[in-house]
């Protein structure tokens, strides 16, 4: 291997390593990303989803739901293994989003109900 090839061959392994330990300080130390989940939704005052599966299949569910986006900092640790989790809510201040049905939000599998 002639010195050319051992120089950007290092260049390219540092890159390497830089760019894995930069993603890992922003998911792993800061935590620079949106946590998604799904929360009850009531159809009579909200406009909910609904997925669309056949009622037979056991694992189908129609309960209708809504999504929240939170900021992964603004959630609070908990391990489901050690004690119930409290529902993800969005307070004053808080950089979060609850997502409900409408035309633009509507995932595959989906429909809505209620008030759209």
């Amino acid at each position: 291997m002639d010195s050319k090839t051992k120089i950007l061959t290092g260049a390219l392994v540092l890159f390497i390593l830089v760019s894995l330990s930069a993603k890992f300080y922003k998911f792993s130390v800061e935590q620079d990303f949106y946590v998604s989940a799904k929360l009850e939704c009531n159809p009579e005052t909200e406009s909910c989803f609904v997925w669309d599966c056949d009622l037979a299949d056991e694992d189908c569910d129609q309960s209708p739901y809504k999504y929240i986006w939170k900021y992964a900092t603004e959630v609070a640790n908990c391990d489901p293994r050690f004690g119930e989790c409290g529902a993800l809510q969005c307070t004053k201040g808080d950089d979060c989003e609850i997502v409900y049905c409408d035309e633009n939000t509507l995932g595959e599998g989906e429909f809505c109900q209620g008030i759209i």
